[in-house]
């Protein structure tokens, strides 16, 4: 009878093991949404009677799923265990609406897509440059919202928007807070352009 030899276990596998082994579980993942507090703010009136919101244009870093930490002037950084909780554009268009809608009871608001059937009366459009910050400094808002006529694409008002918020504490939590505060005064902007 043959002795029985042993045979060599594959190096990848067993390399996963030691460094399991050795740095433990990945890092937690945290996932963060845009919340907006109407609870302070007076009902308005506007002299449109429908409004849809959207599309929201965002440039190719804030597409990521990664909240954007800004360092300086020139560096930013996309964490890796801080992430939106679907995708940015979908949260702010989600935020946008849901603020509108409280701001503006009398104004059926309604966000895109929607059937021709029920196009708007007028259109709001936004294209953001920025939308970050840094935990223990400030939030920053930056770009262009448009109302237009929802069935040519005819612009009505342009207007630019730069907004920073101070974020209170070091935490990506407080930075979010403070630019879930950041939409909310941008919606303010809107309701007065409604006016």
């Amino acid at each position: 009878m043959r002795p029985r030899t042993l045979r060599a276990m594959p190096l990848f596998p067993l390399l996963a093991a030691v460094l399991v082994a050795c740095f433990g579980s990945s890092p937690k993942m945290t996932f963060h949404t845009l919340g907006v507090d109407v609870t302070a703010a007076p009902r308005a009136v506007s002299r449109f009677k429908s409004l849809g919101v959207g599309p929201i244009t965002l440039p190719a870093l804030l597409e990521q799923s990664g909240v954007v930490l800004r360092k300086d002037n020139y560096t930013v950084e996309l964490s890796s265990t801080h992430e939106w909780g679907g995708k940015l554009a979908d949260e702010l268009l989600r935020a946008l609406t849901r603020y509108l809608q409280l701001r503006l009871p009398g104004v059926q608001v309604i966000s895109v897509p929607w059937e021709t059937a029920q196009a708007p009366q007028i259109q709001l459009a936004l294209s953001l440059d920025r939308f970050d910050g840094s935990p223990g400094g400030q939030a920053v808002l930056m770009g262009t919202w448009i109302l237009q006529n929802p069935e040519d694409g005819r612009s009505i008002a342009v207007n630019q928007v730069s907004l920073k918020e101070k974020v209170e504490g070091d935490s990506v939590h407080a930075l979010v807070e403070a630019q879930a505060k950041l939409v909310v005064r941008l919606g303010e902007r809107v309701v007065r352009g409604l006016r």
